[in-house]
């Protein structure tokens, strides 16, 4: 690691397995000697976030990806009995609990704070103690695939609805230059990836069997296809809003529409886009911190 320059206030957005790319970022921030002074995360980026504030390293994280399949993915994402989410959360539970134990926030290496939302109202909630996995598995929520997390008489879901890049929230705590990773492409980008996934498929599907026995539906976005772009859009419009109130030194957005929301399994290549993004924006960082 090289030696230390200076400190950030580094903030990390929402986007499911897209938000990887905060592993590549951190991991050349590290290379670069840039250490955040405390790290602010929504969903995704506060799991990345809390586990490397709580001392799991880049290269633990690594090697857990490399070993995450499509089965493995399928074993988090398991599905549950359906009172509140579809997805059992024991699951992911056990895997964070692996990583960071019962380390609480007020006792982490680095200053930490996950954005959750307040189910009743829609605020946002931000976890400045308590344990670092219940807070994140209340900021990583998602309303419907898991059941909102009932804490500190609340019910708190995903923090990507209230506030998908917490920078307001890195502003209030501190004053070093702050350094946003936004994981929430333009969902018009997103799209054409979708388009292209279904020609695939059609095409494949084509080689099979007829092109008269495909179905015109076929071409039609799946349900879950719609679920997940209405989260895109919701989210990436919120994050144009919320820019213009609170707008971070320097924002990064890693090349990552082609990647699916959910697919944890090709974690390596979204690691990868987000170092090549961090590559691209440190000498903008760095110039920050010059004396």
């Amino acid at each position: 690691m090289a030696p230390t320059l200076g400190k950030i206030a580094l903030v990390l957005g929402g986007g499911g397995a897209r938000g990887l790319a905060h592993i590549g970022v951190l991991k050349r921030l590290e290379e670069n000697g840039l250490e955040p002074e405390i790290i602010v995360g929504t969903s995704i980026g506060a799991l990345i976030g809390g586990a490397y504030a709580a001392g799991v390293s880049v290269a633990d994280m690594e090697a857990i990806l490399e070993s995450m399949d499509v089965l493995a993915v399928a074993k988090i994402f398991r599905p549950g009995i359906p009172l509140s989410g579809f997805v059992d959360g024991g699951h992911v539970a056990k895997l964070l609990k692996g990583l960071i134990g019962t380390k609480r926030i007020e006792d982490l290496r680095l200053p930490f704070r996950a954005v959750a939302t307040d189910i009743a109202g829609g605020a946002d909630f931000v976890f400045a103690d308590g344990p670092v996995v219940n807070a994140i598995l209340a900021s990583i929520a998602i309303p419907i695939l898991f059941k909102p997390v009932a804490l500190r008489g609340r019910f708190l879901v995903d923090g990507g609805l209230s506030n998908p890049l917490p920078v307001s929230v890195a502003h209030g705590l501190s004053a070093a230059p702050s350094v946003a990773v936004n994981v929430s492409p333009d969902p018009a980008r997103i799209g054409e990836a979708l388009r292209t996934r279904r020609d695939t498929r059609i095409k494949r599907l084509g080689k099979i069997v007829p092109a008269r026995a495909i179905p015109a539906s076929s071409s039609a976005p799946t349900m879950l296809d719609i679920f997940l772009q209405t989260l895109n859009i919701s989210t990436f419009n919120l994050i144009v809003q919320r820019l213009e109130q609170a707008r971070p030194r320097v924002l990064l957005s890693p090349d990552i529409a082609a990647f699916g929301m959910l697919e944890f399994h090709k974690g390596q290549a979204i690691v990868e886009r987000g170092s090549e993004e961090a590559d691209r924006m440190m000498p903008v960082i760095t110039g920050l911190l010059a004396p």
